[in-house]
């Protein structure tokens, strides 16, 4: 108890004896969008005793936040720049008796094309492993029938990131399952933020700012999952003006505003999505879609020109569809989500930023099968957190505390047909710090450690170490690094023998001496080549620990009962971009091998092997990717191709009869039974490859003071049969969406 004591005070001691140490002089400031306030990362931030001379230099961070140090006093002149977007500098004036100046900036977008390249994101940004940045720009180029692109069809086209089908709103990232990933709205958790018609999320173009992929080796400030994070920031409603629009299209419709409450200082931003599949599918396909989705977000932001910066949130989603058409079986799940966030840089005091997060996320999803509720899994989770920078010398010191209360709550017994339902509740706290440091200009090392309370389970310490090389004779190629240890305190239990399943048991890790636990490792290569082109290539390699699994036998039957499995993941992302004036395209391959282990008896019966290995459904050997699009004043065109090789399925092994005891003893000697299959031992099959082309034409003009936008596409170009899964039970395999054309429209303010 004292130790966990003396681990809680370490960042209070670092903030008091911060103080001492600020003795020079520095600026710090925050840099924002001038339409929207939002934070503006890797702006190129220099100071001189003229406009064009450097006496230093640095970048904005993530939060839009940077800051000088060591400096003399005097006068300086301080330039903020970013291509697309109008230099800005100012005058400022250093003294001794003001050891820190707070110089926020706001940047306008600049009417005309800059003719010089002031600043390239790709050559002044941190390698850092396992990291995909997503911008909004981004999204439209994957061919999706609607006008407003969505993140979750972009992240299916990354290496690495494989999906089991076109519905179910599952995604597995590096060998991960897909509970085992973290999913941040600026710092609130959202459980599951995919849609039921996989191309579709509440995650849209107009709506997110960037959206960062962890696709492992995470730093300190990310705790409570072992395989990947994603934190996606949405964008603030503009301050000065308002804009609408309204897209609709055989998938999918949509609205959304954005507009000032106070002009300059607070903003609103509204976007609303619905299904329209269920009610258009039946006029162009054989058979109708039952899958239906919406969702609905509202974000409030208010700013001022002290650089105090706050939001607030609220978003519900809701699911509800037929994985299965010919099944009696419907999913739905939905999400409320609310909070909000404050960010501010802090003058005359050692620590230089801080901010904080704080929310609220309520999940449920069930099952309907005959029209009754077979089973449920609802949890209720409060969070908060308080994240602070400093700059002690030369390193830079990120840490902050955390704390959060879940309850989870499931009920299974109608499956199960016997009672089996749960309810409980989880305590977490816990604090984190980071250390950076740049040694030489090329090389800057990052050590963290994060350290958790599970209330009930036990205290967790997880060191993190990441670094990245940039020499400068490669032009802005780099080496980067990382290791790690993760734990996971829930878990979420699905049960692939189920197949086509997208229900989530959310509880406790069962055992309280066996958290789920993994350690990353990875190594990759990261090389512009000029402005053009763009080449990288990233190893890893994950040991996870104390899987929890359902109970495996030969009769496929519904089971609460887990036990545990060890998973060794290993593979390879390789990506290639392309982009010239107006012209882009990429080309990513990825390769990955999954295998779980597990002790016979503790799996289940019904097999031979002491130890049972196998692959799991996630076990995608190779997924390879390419996209390819041009703009042409009024027209732009997309096309996309991908390929994902066979994935696991388990096998039938043979038939056999059985006999019911419940309501009265059978005559076993004149009747055979009712008829079962039995199974193979897990995932021994694998099922045909994926692969589709996907292409988009669109289209754009002015009229009345408004932007006209047409798209028309086609999915699976050459109609391929691609399989969604095999049903063991019934012998039937269940295919993806056929050729499919499509028109979409969206209308837009100027």
């Amino acid at each position: 108890m004292i130790f966990q004591k003396k681990l809680f005070l370490l960042p209070l001691l670092l903030v008091l004896g911060s103080t001492a140490s600020a003795q020079s002089l520095s600026i710090r400031g925050l840099v924002t969008e001038k339409e929207t306030g939002t934070p503006f990362e890797l702006v190129q931030v220099t100071l001189g005793t003229t406009a064009d001379s450097l006496i230093k230099g640095t970048i904005t961070d993530a939060s839009g936040f940077y800051e000088m140090s060591s400096l003399f006093p005097g006068s300086y002149v301080i330039t903020f720049k970013y291509i697309g977007f109008e230099a800005y500098s100012d005058t400022i004036r250093l003294d001794v008796g003001t050891p820190v100046i707070v110089k926020n900036a706001s940047l306008l977008t600049a009417e005309k094309e800059l003719g010089e390249v002031v600043v390239s994101e790709k050559n002044i940004e941190k390698a850092t492993s396992g990291l995909t940045t997503i911008r909004p720009k981004q999204l439209r180029r994957t061919p999706t029938p609607s006008l407003a692109g969505d993140l979750v069809s972009y992240l299916q086209t990354q290496p690495g990131v494989a999906a089991v089908g076109d519905r179910g709103g599952q995604l597995f990232i590096r060998g991960g399952t897909n509970s085992e990933n973290l999913v941040l709205m600026d710092g609130i958790q959202v459980y599951q933020p995919f849609h039921i018609v996989g191309m579709f999320s509440v995650f849209n173009e107009n709506i997110i700012s960037k959206a960062d992929l962890y696709a492992g080796g995470f730093g300190a400030r990310y705790n409570g999952r072992v395989s990947s994070v994603l934190d996606v920031r949405l964008k603030n409603g503009n301050l000065y003006k308002q804009n609408w629009s309204v897209d609709v299209s055989p998938f999918v419709s949509g609205a959304f505003y954005e507009g000032p409450v106070k002009q300059g200082a607070s903003s609103v931003m509204v976007s609303l999505r619905g299904s329209l599949i269920e009610a258009s599918s039946g006029l162009y396909l054989d058979q109708q879609q039952p899958l239906r989705f919406n969702s609905q977000l509202i974000k409030y932001n208010s700013t001022n020109n002290k650089g105090i910066n706050c939001s607030s949130v609220l978003m519900r989603t809701y699911d509800r569809g037929w994985l299965d058409y010919s099944s009696d079986n419907v999913f739905k799940w939905s999400n409320l989500v609310g909070g909000g966030t404050c960010a501010s840089v802090l003058p005359n005091s050692g620590v230089s930023y801080i901010e904080i997060n704080y929310g609220a996320s309520s999940f449920s999803n069930e099952v309907i099968s005959d029209g009754r509720r077979e089973r449920f899994s609802d949890l209720f989770k409060i969070y908060f957190d308080l994240n602070l920078v400093q700059n002690v010398g030369l390193v830079r010191l990120d840490y902050g505390f955390l704390g959060n209360y879940v309850q989870y709550k499931h009920d299974i017994s109608e499956l199960l047909l016997f009672r089996d339902e749960a309810k409980e509740v989880q305590l977490n706290s816990g604090l984190y710090a980071s250390a950076n440091i740049n040694p030489f200009e090329s090389l800057s090392i990052d050590a963290g450690m994060a350290v958790v309370y599970f209330a009930t389970v036990k205290l967790s310490m997880e060191p993190r170490f990441s670094l990245q090389w940039k020499p400068r004779v490669l032009k802005g190629g780099g080496l980067s690094a990382s290791a790690g240890v993760y734990r996971q305190s829930e878990v979420g239990i699905t049960d692939y023998r189920d197949a086509g399943t997208a229900f989530t048991t959310w509880m406790k890790v069962p055992d309280p001496d066996k958290l789920m636990e993994a350690y990353h490792g990875l190594l990759g290569w990261h090389q512009p080549i000029g402005n053009t082109l763009n080449i990288s290539i990233e190893g890893y390699y994950k040991d996870v620990q104390n899987i929890p699994v359902t109970v495996w036998s030969s009769v496929p039957q519904p089971t609460s009962d887990l036990t545990y499995a060890n998973g060794e993941i290993y593979g390879a992302d390789a990506h290639i971009d392309f982009n010239y004036r107006n012209f882009y395209s990429n080309l990513s391959y990825g390769y990955s091998w999954v295998e779980y282990s597990s002790k016979q008896g503790s799996l289940g019966s019904g097999f031979k092997e002491p130890v049972l290995k196998y692959h799991p459904i996630q076990d995608q050997r190779h997924h390879l990717n390419a996209m390819a699009g041009l703009e042409f004043k009024r027209f732009a065109l997309n096309i996309g191709w991908a390929y994902g090789s066979e994935l696991p399925f388990t096998k039938p092994n043979g038939f056999d009869s059985f006999f019911m005891f419940r309501e009265f003893v059978p005559e076993v000697t004149e009747n055979y039974g009712s008829p079962r299959i039995l199974i193979e031992k897990p995932f021994g099959g694998r099922l045909p490859s994926f692969h589709r082309l996907d292409a988009s034409v669109e289209f754009s003009f002015s009229m009345f003071k408004t932007k006209m936008e047409f798209q028309g596409g086609v999915l699976n170009i050459y109609n391929r049969e691609n399989i969604f899964y095999y049903d063991v039970s019934t012998q039937r395999k269940v295919t993806q969406l056929s050729l499919l054309p499509y028109i979409s429209m969206k209308i837009s303010s100027l």
